[in-house]
């Protein structure tokens, strides 16, 4: 799986969004132990190789309600400082991503137009 990085300006970490099936879920919930002790769960994701997983869900996002067997968005965490990575599971359902050509939509189109009056020729 190639996943794109990227840094969070606000945490420093290394992030990339993905998707997986959720395999399971914890019936116990775990406090962090950041300030607020934020509640989560663990979970065990798959990944479409085949690959399982544990990563965490916060419990804000079970609330929600999950399905197992379901695939939802991921995110995947690093420090930058080792090699661990810490698997975070949301409650929004993973889907497709949309992309210009689904709604017939043409950068090159657009560009043309900007260059011509872009039907604004009218407007005074």
């Amino acid at each position: 799986m190639n996943l794109t990085w990227k840094q969070n300006e606000q945490t420093g970490n290394y992030e990339a969004n993905f998707s997986a099936k959720l395999m399971s879920v914890s019936d116990r919930t775990f406090a962090s132990n950041n300030e607020k002790g934020t509640l989560y769960r663990a979970v065990t994701i798959q990944l479409e190789n085949g690959s399982s997983y544990q990563g965490i869900m916060y419990e804000t996002n079970y609330q929600h309600g999950v399905i197992i067997g379901n695939s939802y968005l991921c995110k995947a965490i690093n420090s930058g400082k080792d090699e661990n990575v810490l698997l975070t599971v949301s409650h929004l359902a993973a889907a497709p991503r949309a992309t210009v050509k689904d709604f017939g939509f043409s950068l090159s189109q657009v560009k043309e137009e900007v260059k011509s009056d872009a039907g604004f020729a009218n407007v005074k």
